[in-house]
């Protein structure tokens, strides 16, 4: 969990953050504050109740409190969903994910709400208990009234209110990481520019003719890297490990962008250009179907023909036998 911090900071402007939590707060009638994995907070609380502020002055009970948020925070993470518990003192709180490429840094903590109807909430699950400690026996019996104007929210209110943030914050996240990950595109772009061929990813290119397919990404992209090298090394075999490390990004976070932008994994988009371009080259060349294997980079002209038949539902060599028949009019 090394770097949480940082990583928050990549995906929240604190300051503009707090701005739409407060109002996020307002429209949805609860308490929101973000933390950290450990449950810290990283912004001020947004609508927090009277009862709970005191609750979280007190030295003893705020440590109950990021207990409490620290375990939900994980428990959304386990489920990949808003975790909706009660607090150590009963009151009904939220807790949605921050993932950042697979590492959970954080959670936007909502709630400070009783259940309007008791019996709906009645399975909720009570992560910790204090209650029966006599500080919080005392407190409680200290702040009653403010425990009771604690406010109450229906259960599809709640339901509600937990899913927008939920969508919300999935959201801030997917565009600040992608906003990160073109600034650094461009900064490795710019740096790659100014070094020489052998300090960037090494290959030898094919040595026979390649076809002349046309790249076909237009405009920027945070993966133009890899569709480049891509297509100007028709030979050679890829990995997405290799090209997410082109990119500058994590393999995860080069998975979830690459199937977004393709609407494919790596793989099997790897597949389909390379039985494309196969079919160009029977097509249009002479090259034997050995030679055709060897040039776009396939382990084995067997593991060629295997997958050409797979995709096409016929071999190679009867594909291009079709093709010239076709041309010839037969």
């Amino acid at each position: 969990m090394h770097n949480t911090t940082q990583k928050l900071e990549m995906i929240f402007n604190i300051s503009k953050w707090q701005n739409v939590q407060d109002q996020l707060a307002e429209m949805t009638r609860l308490a929101i504050i973000t933390t950290d994995y450990r449950g810290i907070p990283i912004t001020e609380h947004s609508c927090c109740r009277p009862f709970c502020r005191l609750v979280r002055s007190d030295t003893y009970l705020s440590k109950c409190c990021q207990r409490c948020d620290s375990i939900a925070g994980l428990e959304a993470v386990r489920t990949n969903r808003p975790f909706i518990y009660r607090c150590h003192f009963d009151i009904v709180d939220i807790a949605i994910p921050i993932i950042v490429d697979d590492c959970y840094v954080g959670a936007v903590m909502a709630g400070q709400i009783h259940v309007q109807d008791e019996s709906e909430g009645a399975g909720l699950e009570q992560l910790i208990s204090s209650i029966k400690n006599s500080r919080a026996t005392q407190f409680m019996h200290e702040h009653i009234q403010l425990y009771r104007n604690i406010p109450q929210l229906t259960w599809d209110d709640l339901l509600r209110a937990s899913q927008l943030l939920f969508e919300l914050s999935n959201y801030v996240v997917s565009e600040a990481m992608l906003r990160n990950a073109k600034i650094e595109a461009r900064s490795s772009q710019a740096q790659q520019s100014r070094l020489s061929p052998s300090d960037s990813i090494t290959s030898s290119e094919s040595s026979s003719p390649q076809p002349n397919l046309d790249y076909p990404v237009p405009g920027y992209t945070v993966l133009e890297p890899a569709f480049r090298y891509i297509y100007s090394h028709k030979n050679e075999s890829f990995s997405q490990k290799q090209m997410a490390r082109l990119c500058h990004l994590s393999p995860s976070y080069f998975s979830r962008l690459w199937a977004d932008e393709t609407k494919e994994s790596f793989s099997q988009y790897i597949v389909r250009l390379k039985i494309e371009w196969a079919k160009r080259l029977l097509e249009d060349t002479e090259q034997s179907v050995t030679e055709v294997s060897e040039n776009l980079g396939f382990s084995s002209p067997g593991y060629f023909i295997k997958t050409f038949k797979k995709s096409e539902r016929i071999t190679p060599l009867l594909y291009r036998k079709y093709c010239r028949n076709v041309k010839r009019g037969r």
